[in-house]
């Protein structure tokens, strides 16, 4: 009785190596968006385009060059980081692709500290950074628009009850909810020229939390 030999179908081996091509995904377009996104930062205020009372608006425009950069950099990314930061090739991208326009911006504003520029960049860089980490660590699509919700009021929680404690409220309040959230310090580091010690410690809690989530969850998936 004769054996039948079995030949992998080429076919069939294929279309599962273009299964695992496809699978990995192209970081194309979160880089794209990204770059639009500091691209149009840094024409607002290369433009001299006021977008809030002319009046109270600065002048000339370029001083906000980089405090702009910044809320851009922080709060999109806030509200776009499982697209933006959807696995860490793309991550470390996004990432690199910051730097430019944080110097850009600051040379832009006529930054006089020798440390802001590269304190900007290293801040975003952590927070980016920490946003990826949960992007892996929340998995499921309900989880990660419960983290969208969570970092964009960490974000801007604290600018808005500045300012309604600014309006309603006390002096004193306003100064403490000032400082409160990555944008209020991020833009502290960018001009200051000595080590601000509470915020640096502050940001390395938004990276040891997410990566010992995501360590905690991948301990467990190996245990399963």
């Amino acid at each position: 009785m004769k054996t039948k030999t079995l030949h992998p179908n080429p076919l069939s081996t294929r279309s599962e190596g273009t299964k695992n091509v496809s699978a990995v995904r192209s970081p194309f377009s979160p880089v794209l968006v990204w770059l639009l996104l500091q691209l149009i930062a840094l024409a607002i205020s290369a433009g001299r385009i006021p977008f809030y009372a002319i009046k109270s608006f600065p002048q000339p425009a370029e001083l906000i060059a980089l405090p702009l950069m910044l809320v851009v950099q922080i709060g999109a990314s806030a509200l776009l980081f499982p697209f933006l930061l959807r696995d860490f090739r793309t991550a470390g991208l996004v990432i690199v692709a910051s730097w430019p326009f944080t110097v850009l911006a600051g040379f832009l504003t006529g930054i006089t500290t020798t440390r802001g520029i590269p304190y900007s960049a290293i801040y975003v860089t952590i927070w980016l950074a920490g946003l990826s980490l949960w992007n892996k660590a929340l998995r499921s699509p309900r989880a990660q628009v419960m983290g969208v919700a969570i970092a964009l009021f960490g974000t801007f929680g604290g600018l808005l009850l500045n300012y309604l404690s600014r309006e309603y409220g006390r002096e004193e309040s306003s100064s403490i909810l000032g400082t409160w959230g990555p944008i209020q310090q991020v833009i502290q580091l960018s001009r200051a020229d000595e080590v601000q010690r509470i915020v640096w410690i502050i940001a390395g809690i938004y990276l040891i939390l997410p990566l010992a989530a995501w360590g905690f969850g991948r301990f467990r998936k190996a245990v399963a």
